[in-house]
């Protein structure tokens, strides 16, 4: 109960200091909505995942839509995939060599708050967290298929980098398709995936990215 507090006054909090900062200079038509094509590296929590896997990470990839309530404040939803090939353990806690494969599909709901005070800002850093979902199945080569969903919390950060300083051109044809800012973008997040102390493992972890968001 004490972290799903936690959790519920991080929105209060962002909120609060929108409203306590300093005016933005962008005008009234701003851009409202906010997609982001994304990919990177995830690395799980799990303590058994590299003597299964043999990596600490593996490739995801996402896609995320936002709505901004403010031109610095923005909720959105955010989907994943993640999957990986390796060697199931044997009750002795080896590799037994029997394949196996794990997918995992993180869906979630976060707030956002961008550290933007200026029009046509070239860095605008941002802070985020909320509420995850992560869905997995985890199938043994010739063996049973278990499936599932545990629940929890993250945390992002991430600094985004306006495409008009380094590529005008390329904003410029984004801009006559409708997108008004076009940003590439490095974040990394941190989720806690253990339907919060409930579950007996924790599916989140560390995971790093790169991608593109456009604005419109």
């Amino acid at each position: 109960m004490k972290t799903l507090l936690q959790i519920v006054s991080v929105p209060f909090l962002f909120i609060l200091f929108t409203l306590c900062g300093p005016s933005s200079s962008q005008a009234a038509s701003s851009p409202r909505w906010s997609v982001a094509i994304k990919g990177g590296l995830f690395a799980p929590s799990l303590s058994e995942w590299e003597q299964q896997y043999g990596d600490k990470t593996e490739t995801i990839v996402g896609l995320s839509l936002g709505f901004k309530l403010t031109t610095r404040l923005e909720i959105g939803i955010e989907g994943a995939y993640f999957s990986d090939e390796g060697k199931a353990l044997s009750t002795l806690g080896r590799p037994s060599g029997i394949p196996q494969e794990f997918e995992l599909f993180p869906q979630q709901a976060y707030l956002l708050y961008q550290f933007a005070f200026l029009k046509d800002q070239a860095l605008v850093p941002y802070l985020g967290g909320g509420y995850s979902r992560f869905t997995y199945r985890s199938q043994l080569d010739g063996g049973n298929t278990i499936k599932g969903a545990q629940e929890g919390y993250h945390y992002r950060a991430g600094l985004a980098l306006l495409l008009d300083w380094i590529n005008p051109s390329m904003a410029h044809d984004a801009e006559e398709w409708g997108l008004d800012n076009s940003y590439l973008f490095i974040e990394a997040q941190y989720a806690k995936i253990e339907d919060f102390g409930d579950a007996p493992i924790d599916l989140g972890g560390w995971s790093y990215w790169g991608g593109l968001s456009y604005e419109f």
